[in-house]
C-alpha cells in the first residue's frame, strides 16, 4: 500500500459518514446493474441469442435463468447495505 492510499484508508476509518455514503452508493450502483443486466438478458432472450454474452454470466443463464445473474448481484449489493446498517448502528450507539 502506498502512502497515499495509506492516509485515505486512515481518513476514511476515521469518517464514517463518508464510509455510509460510499456504501450506500456502492450498493445503489450493483442494484442498478442487477436490474440493467436482467433487462439486458430479456432482450438477449426475445432477439434469439444473437449476440454474446460473456462466460459467466451465460453460465449462471444456463443455471437458473434470467433471474440468476440479477440475483447475486443483488446479493451483493446487500453487502454494501450491510455495511451501511452496521455504520448507522455505531453511529447511534457513539451519541
Amino acid at each position: 500500500m502506498s502512502k497515499t492510499e495509506s492516509k485515505i484508508a486512515e481518513k476514511m476509518s476515521q469518517n464514517p459518514k463518508a464510509q455510509l455514503v460510499l456504501s450506500l452508493i456502492f450498493g445503489f450502483f450493483i442494484l442498478v446493474g442487477a436490474w440493467w443486466g436482467r433487462q439486458e438478458l430479456l432482450a438477449w432472450e426475445a432477439t434469439g441469442g444473437e449476440k454474446a454474452l460473456p462466460r459467466f454470466v451465460y453460465w449462471l443463464y444456463s443455471i437458473g435463468g434470467v433471474n440468476a445473474p440479477a440475483i447475486l448481484l443483488g446479493l451483493g449489493s446487500l453487502i454494501f447495505f450491510g455495511r451501511a446498517y452496521q455504520i448507522v448502528k455505531e453511529m447511534k450507539n457513539r451519541n
